[in-house]
């Protein structure tokens, strides 16, 4: 009795009819799974909530209102996907991984750490990021672009030039390639709203906050008045860093197994480390 009452209500009238709900299904319960993995907002909350008012609305005999949501079922799902374009954007980034070496050469760390000196020396604030495997193209929009090994001669030039913009990033690679200067984080309206949320931290951090609890970025930043060093990785902030530390941090993250064949370095330092979900809350 309940089995024909099922088939039915399914419309199951032969063995085709099984395979569509069968593909049906499994298309809602992969949709479900990829909205899941968005930690921002509760859309899956809100798309169960859009199935159950569809359902409800064709057994209720509310037809009217059921033949509405039935046309504005493609732009639901469009908005859906629009509203997880940041989710989209990692996993685009995702499928383009940079392979770099096993072994990385350390010399690129140490010359952009004499140059966060040379640039604090001259009373400029220095503000780095640096890519790891995952590319910032969709993130992050270069001012001036170079691509060229960075050397003591370009840094110079650069710090030394007019269109240099301080209080803008310079942007590197795990290679030491410094890709450009003078850029700014590429925000959807969203994005701003979240890093709005990290009202403590000033706008920089809020922004490297945000976008490196999506990808592995490595974000550095230097004020000339004390000298500290800023560091925000894995959606994770450690201030108020000497550059001893921040040297044995940059080794650390982009050349591991090096540091762990080196000798075991505690920086004596007193840091503050927050994450992206603690400021959040």
């Amino acid at each position: 009795m309940f089995t024909d009452f099922y088939t039915r209500a399914l419309h199951i009238f032969s063995w085709k009819d099984c395979i569509e709900i069968l593909l049906i299904s499994a298309t809602i319960y992969y949709f479900s799974c990829w909205l899941k993995t968005d930690k921002q907002k509760p859309l899956l909350f809100y798309f169960y909530g859009y199935c159950l008012m569809f359902f409800a609305t064709h057994f209720a005999g509310l037809y009217a209102l059921h033949s509405l949501m039935v046309g504005l079922l493609p732009i639901t799902l469009f908005g859906f996907i629009f509203i997880h374009q940041t989710t989209l954007q990692k996993n685009f980034v995702t499928l383009h991984k940079i392979h770099s070496d096993a072994a990385v050469s350390e010399h690129w760390i140490d010359l952009l750490v004499r140059s966060s000196l040379i640039t604090l020396s001259a009373n400029k604030r220095f503000c780095c990021v640096i890519e790891k495997n995952d590319p910032l193209e969709t993130m992050l929009q270069p001012g001036i672009t170079f691509n060229c090994s960075l050397s003591e001669d370009l840094f110079s030039l650069i710090l030394h030039s007019n269109t240099f913009d301080c209080f803008k990033i310079l942007w590197l690679n795990n290679q030491g390639t410094l890709k450009a200067i003078n850029g700014t984080w590429i925000k959807n309206s969203v994005e701003a709203w979240l890093a709005e949320e990290l009202q403590d931290q000033e706008e920089s951090l809020q922004d490297a906050l945000l976008f490196s609890s999506k990808t592995d970025l490595f974000f550095i930043t230097a004020d000339p008045a004390t000298r500290n060093y800023t560091l925000v990785y894995s959606g994770k902030v450690q201030e108020r860093l000497s550059t001893s530390a921040v040297l044995f941090e940059l080794k650390r993250y982009f050349n591991p197994l090096a540091s762990s064949q080196g000798e075991a370095y505690v920086p004596a330092y007193t840091h503050q480390n927050n994450s992206f979900e603690q400021l959040r809350s």
